[in-house]
This record gives C-alpha cells, structure tokens and sequence, in this order.
C-alpha cells in the first residue's frame, strides 16, 4: 500500500491533490491511500489510477474546489458544455473518497449553466462522509465520452465510455454513496448508473428544482436508488420535485426516506410529451411532512413493503455490496414504520428483566416517558403508568425493593416516579421517591464523598453509579430539596474527574478502587485498565440528565458540571469511526480483532449529543447534524427483522463489570468475550431516549 500525505503548508509529500494522484504508478496494484490535510485545494482533480482512497482530515475542512461551467468558453470559442465542467472526476474503478468536500463553485446555473462538482465514471466506487457542493447538475453518474477524453489527456481513462450519454446503451458501472450531503438545484442528482445512496442528505437551493433526473437505459433493472436519505432545502416549500425522467426509462426509487416541506407533493414530474412518469419511479415508507402520498404523480409507483425488502443493496449493484462487516439485506425498509413496529413489539413482549426493582427496567421506562415527551407517544405513556402501578402500592411502598445489599442500581427506576407524579398526581410516587431519597442518604460512601457502588464492591466508583443516582438526586432536589444537594452532586463529578479521568484519550476508565486492593486496579491510581463504551455512556448521560434538571441560579455547581460534560463530548467525539460515527465496545481499540460498534454505548453518546445541542451547550454546528446521521446510522445497522418477522436491536453487550476479586479483570480481551445480544434493555432503553432526541432536533 502506498501511502502519500498532501498538504497545503508543504508538510506532507505533496501540496496539489492531483500531483500525488500522478505520481502513483500506472496499474497501482499495491493500492494507494492519499491522507489530504484541512485547507482549500483550488485545482481540477482527476483520479486516473485505480485502487485509489482519498481521506480528508475533516469533512468540512479538507475542501477540493474548482470553477468550471458548461457556458464558459474553450480557447477555440465553443461552450466546455456539461460534462466538461467537473472539478472532480473518478476515471478509474476501485475509488474511494471519504471525510472531504467537493466543491463547484461557478456560481448560480441561471447565469453560468451547467456545472458538475463530481463526476463519477469509475466501476465500484464508494464515496463516504461527503459534502458535494453545486447548483445546476451537481453530481453526474455515468460514462465518460470522447469530449471528455481529449479534455484530460493525456491522462488515461479506465471507465466505460459511450459515443453519447444522452442515448447510451446499458450500464454496468456502480457506485455508493453513504452519509453524503449533496446540494444543488435542476437535475443535480443525474445520470445512467447504478447508485445506492445510504443515509444521505439531498439539499435543494433557493432557486428549487428537481433533486433527480435518471439516464437509465431501457433494459436495465435498476438506476438510483435512495435509501434512508433526507430530503431538505432552502427553497420555498413544494418547489423540491423528487425528479424527471432524462430520458424514458429513468429508474429513480425513494424507499424509507424523510421529506420535508420543501419536497413538492407532486413528487415527480413529466420532463415533456415523451419522457413522462412511468412506474419506474417511486418511493416506499416515506416520513416527514411529505408521507402523504395521495397528491403524487398519479403514474409513479407506490411500493408494497414486499416490493421494498427486495430492494437491497446487493440486487442494485449486481452483487456488489461495498459496506464491509455489515450486511444491509436485513435492514433495507427500516425506515420510521419498522422503528414504530419495533417499540411496539418490544413493549408488548417485554418482561420484568428481574423479579425485583431494577435499573433495566428504568431503562425502558425512562425512554417511554422521553419519547411520550417528544412526541406525544400514548403506548409509552401507558406503559411506565401501568408498570408503576402494578409495583408502586397505594402507599408508596415498593415491596420488591431489593433492601439489602446497597446496590445503586436500584435508584434508577425511581427517576419515572417524577413523571407519574405529573402525570396522575398520585401522591404515592411522591412517597415513593421520598423512600429513594432516604436510601441514597443511608448509602456507604467513599472517603473522598462519592457513594460506593454496591456492597460487594466496597470503596469503588464506577462510572454506572453515576447515572443510577445523580439524576434522580438531581431532580428531587429541585422539586423538593431546595438546592440543598446541588454541591453534593457536583462533587461526586468532579471527584470521578480527578480519579478516572485520563487526559491523553480524552476518556474515563470504568471504574476506580479508591482502596487500591482490586486485581484489576493499578496499585498506584487504583484505576482500572480500559475504557468500556457503556461506563462512557451512562457518565455522559449522567452529566447532561443533571444539567436539565439541575437549578442554573446554583451557577458555580451547574457550571462545574457544564465543564465536564463539554470536556467528556470533544474527548469521546476524537474516537467516533469515521465510516459510521459510531463507537466500539472498547473505544480506543478499533484495531483489536474481535472489536464492534457497540448499540448501547453509542446510542447513550449520541442521546447525549443530541441533547446537549437541544440545551445549548454544545455547538449545533459541530454536533447536530452529525449527530443525527450517526443515530440513522445506527438504527440502519443494527435494527434488523429477524426470522421471526419482527424487528429486533442488535449488537447490545449483555453485561459488562469488574470483579469481584479475580472476576472480570477490565481487559481488552475480556470487554470483547462478553456476549453480544439483541433487545437487551439496556440498549432499548437508550435507544429510545436517543430517538426521542433525535425527534426533538427535527428542523
């Protein structure tokens, strides 16, 4: 593998992006990878050389720009035209471009015409956490003609090509977007090819337009396919059709994809008297303000859901499937009518996880009463009133209140007893939450203040207790303690920050030994040895649960907390994979066999993200849109309908802890040996909050 740094400073091997493409060598069988460093590479890139990965530093910050325009003139007079006019084109196959922008910024097509930021020519490529910027005709898929080969000479072309792309004859080309934001107005998604495009953005400019205009030639299957995708702009509302046919066997499908009220709910239009809607376009389990189908083109297809499962990603690109560890013929029509089908399936089939009160439990319920606070869900409502009722008796006793033992674990099920008691004005959850009060003020501490995390582990504190507790403690104080633990609180923070925190990973162990005799703990610091995703998880949820609900006047507590919290997020985010934006079960390990997106842990970072952007405390601009893609990046991996035809959560470690005595050592290979389950509540519970988030941050 050859591997070049590009840099604009002169600190990598070279300055110019296409100065390292040339200087692979003809064949490049070896594979290369160019790693292109943030800033503004003005210059026209042609990829000539196959085997090819171009990674930015940063999506934003790593920008190829280049002006070109169909109306600008060649030294001999005559207009460049469209396909003449790309400031990136892939000629080869076996391309991959990631975390970069590509950008044309010839300006506005009224007054410039066409003018193509990307043009995608090669076999088999794959483009990944990419922003393409345009206006008319932005990102063309298909065969490059003889115009464009005498443009690039004397570079050569590995790709089909075609007398004439206007008329050309079946393709066999492919390629695969996935997380991309695509922005343009007339036509900007265009071509014959086949293209899967994953989780992306279509964004419509002002001047509106049509988001698609598919070349399919008659005889071919399938042409472009998107799945999961947002469809969004700044134009007047109804002025974004989903596309037209450029020529009439356009192929063009829409299936689980959100629409806005930009969309036209037309949906796709004639182009003239011969290219006309046929049943070649459509769309299938549509959501957002244009799931109404009814005013659709009355020629355009409406899927059936078994028409839709049968549209994966293998069948559209002819048995390629370039998503490498995931598989996508499970979760193809996942789109909100499977999440509702799961959260209804779920609740109907969910049983106590243990015959006492427990902290799985108030997994659940807590994202029952999120998503009932979101978005009005009545199930969810019903279903933490009716659990609480059958366990909370008349008095606010809780008989299966596991009374011995000190274990933490058993507060986080009364944190629901707040919203019951707003809900039904009972006042046995107010006597109930009084009872879990009192047991938090006889709980065992450590010497330095923090509360023990149960009885079998004395002295210990383990990021978990965080989150069973201080919320609860948190909002108990503001109804009803007056502020009085709000010090408390804070302290038990900024304790866990002075002896788990470790500063070079931006990261928190799962647990520390404050008495030094745990066989997993460093005799000197008395941490333990790795950072499990779920600890981070349950601290950060923890921290911003407490920050909602603590009082703000108390300024110097909740300002500490703040602190943290904005200091865990910029560490965590260092280690999001970069395909997914995702975390692993062991965060800074990804490279370790056997390593995995974890659900659990990655659903409880992104809940946090997404509300901490919600509150103001994290930049919406760095976080939110990120955020977003990376929870329907999750639900799209790892929500799957199962043998049994229901959908299940995948990928959730079953448990995961430390001793006691030579039990479970903290390392690497014993985080990894755990089991991976599906529906477990500690994954469905998060799960649900981060959604109900996720709806809360819908524009």
């Amino acid at each position: 593998m050859i591997r070049y740094t590009v840099a604009k400073d002169g600190s990598g091997d070279f300055t110019s992006v296409q100065a390292a493409i040339d200087a692979l060598p003809e064949g490049n069988r070896e594979g290369a990878e160019l790693f292109i460093r943030e800033g503004e590479y003005r210059e026209r890139v042609v990829i000539h050389r196959p085997n090819v990965r171009l990674v930015g530093q940063s999506r934003q910050g790593t920008v190829i720009v280049h002006a070109a325009w169909a109306r600008q003139l060649n030294p001999d007079g005559a207009p460049r035209t469209t396909f003449l006019s790309f400031a990136l084109l892939a000629a080869a196959p076996d391309i991959t471009v990631e975390n970069l922008t590509v950008c044309n910024d010839a300006g506005d097509g009224r007054r410039v015409g066409q003018a193509v930021a990307v043009y995608a020519a090669g076999d088999r490529g794959v483009w990944r956490n990419c922003d393409f910027i345009a206006c008319q005709d932005t990102l063309f898929c298909g065969p490059v003609m003889q115009n464009v080969l005498d443009d690039i000479a004397p570079y050569a072309c590995d790709a089909e090509r075609v007398p004439s792309v206007c008329d050309c004859p079946p393709t066999h080309s492919r390629q695969y977007f996935e997380n991309c934001l695509i922005r343009g107005d007339v036509d900007f998604i265009f071509g014959p090819y086949r293209c899967w495009f994953e989780g992306c953005t279509l964004f419509m400019n002002a001047r509106g337009g049509w988001y698609t205009a598919a070349n399919t030639a008659e005889g071919q299957p399938w042409g472009l396919v998107f799945h999961r995708c947002r469809l969004t702009g700044e134009c007047e509302p109804g002025m974004g059709f989903l596309g037209r046919p450029w020529r009439a066997f356009a192929r063009t499908l829409f299936i689980g994809c959100d629409m806005d009220e930009r969309v036209s709910p037309m949906g796709f239009t004639d182009w003239d008297e011969i290219r006309v809607v046929t049943d070649r376009l459509g769309e299938w389990g549509t959501t957002g303000a244009r799931a109404d189908q009814t005013s659709r083109h009355p020629m355009q297809k409406r899927l059936t859901e078994e028409e839709a499962r049968a549209v994966t990603v293998r069948t559209v690109l002819s048995g390629w499937e370039p998503v490498q560890g995931e598989k996508h013929e499970s979760v193809e029509v996942c789109g909100m009518e499977g999440v509702n089908a799961f959260i209804e399936s779920f609740l109907e089939g969910y049983q106590p996880y243990k015959r006492y009160w427990n902290y799985e439990d108030g997994c659940v319920l807590k994202g029952c009463a999120d998503l009932y606070r979101a978005a009005g869900d009545e199930r969810c409502r019903a279903y933490v009133l009716d659990y609480l009722a059958r366990f909370v008796e008349p008095d606010g006793t809780i008989p299966n209140y596991q009374m011995d033992g000190y274990s933490i674990d058993s507060i986080n099920c009364g944190k629901v007893l707040f919203f019951a008691l707003d809900e039904t004005g009972d006042e046995r959850y107010r006597r109930a939450a009084d009872f879990h009060a009192r047991r938090l003020e006889g709980h065992p501490r450590c010497a330095c203040g923090n509360f023990w995390h149960k009885e079998i582990y004395p002295d210990q504190i383990w990021l978990d207790g965080l989150y069973m507790a201080q919320p609860f403690r948190a909002e108990y104080d503001a109804r009803f303690g007056g502020g009085r633990d709000a010090a408390d609180i804070a302290g038990q923070f900024k304790n866990v920050r002075k002896y788990l925190y470790v500063p070079e990973k931006g990261l928190y162990v799962h647990a520390c030994d404050m008495a030094r005799k745990q066989p997993w703990a460093d005799p000197e610091t008395g941490k333990s040895p790795n950072f499990w995703l779920r600890s981070m998880g349950w601290y950060l949820m923890a921290l911003i649960d407490c920050l909602e609900l603590m009082d703000r006047q108390l300024y110097e507590h909740w300002r500490a907390l703040r602190d943290l919290f904005v200091e865990a997020i910029d560490g965590i985010a260092r280690w999001r994979d970069p395909e997914t934006g995702l975390y692993f079960q062991v965060i800074d390990r990804a490279e370790v066999e056997g390593n995995y997106i974890e659900t659990s842990g990655s659903a409880m970072v992104l809940y946090a993200m997404l509300k901490g952007v919600r509150l103001g405390l994290l930049d919406g601009e760095k976080y939110l849109r990120d955020a977003r893609r990376a929870f329907e990046t999750l639900t799209a991996l790892k929500l799957r309908r199962g043998a049994d035809g229901l959908w299940h959560l995948n990928d959730i470690c079953k448990v995961a802890g430390l001793g006691p005595g030579e039990k479970r050592d903290g390392s690497v290979a014993y985080y990894l040996s755990e089991p991976r389950v599906a529906d477990d509540a500690k994954g469905v519970g998060p799960w649900m909050m981060a959604l109900a988030e996720y709806r809360r941050s819908e524009p």
